[in-house]
């Protein structure tokens, strides 16, 4: 079918017609949506969703949790774990509230068998290696105790106050000496012999001690 020239013409000025309403309808059309985009909070280009008022609440309440699990521990108040509003969270801090008391309680009294009351594997062995330790450090000073007081009862018995030079802490080493010197003056009622302890405090103490006796 053939196209005449008014045809034509029509069909030429609906073509520029359609032409110059995209190029307006266009720039309307990305305004409309960068809009939205923008009211939205800008999700539409970000890749992270925004965080609504739930979440929040959430982050709020695990915080809080938290909170109320240090205090708890640090006062080692198991009520306090009621507290809190998270079950697995309320119940890790009771457990572990619970195991520190019975740690505490068995190191008190040097008594491993309290540690078997634990439940936890970590905090049963650090249990019992803490109560073996201080049932080993006791013993060693018991022995170093019974050591001291061996070796100052031969130097009063003889009177040697060299004997105490054995003992190896400083502190004990010159009790020991004091002990033998403040001995041998009341024995000889001469407080002269208290010179022989070096310090001016307890050489006084010795005289006065031995005076005292003389008297």
């Amino acid at each position: 079918m053939k196209i005449n020239a008014k045809q034509k013409n029509y069909a030429d000025n609906l073509a520029l017609i359609n032409k110059k309403f995209m190029k307006k309808i266009l720039p309307l059309s990305l305004f409309i949506f960068l809009a939205v985009a923008v009211l939205n909070g800008c999700t539409l280009f970000s890749d992270k969703p925004a965080q609504d008022s739930a979440s929040q609440t959430v982050n709020a309440d695990t915080v809080l949790d938290n909170q109320i699990f240090t205090a708890a521990t640090n006062a080692l108040d198991v009520k306090h774990c009621d507290e809190i509003k998270d079950t697995a969270k309320k119940e890790e801090c009771k457990v572990t509230v619970n195991n520190i008391l019975l740690s505490t309680d068995a190191f008190n009294k040097l008594d491993k068998s309290i540690c078997n009351k634990i439940a936890n594997e970590r905090y049963k062995e650090s249990c019992v290696k803490a109560v073996e330790d201080k049932i080993n450090s006791d013993n060693k000073n018991n022995k170093q105790e019974e050591e001291r007081l061996s070796v100052e009862q031969e130097a009063i018995k003889k009177g040697d106050a060299n004997l105490c030079n054995a003992i190896k802490d400083e502190g004990q080493k010159n009790s020991c000496r004091y002990n033998v010197i403040v001995n041998q003056a009341l024995q000889k009622n001469d407080p002269s012999l208290c010179d022989k302890i070096g310090d001016k405090s307890f050489i006084e103490i010795c005289k006065d001690g031995v005076n005292s006796v003389e008297k």
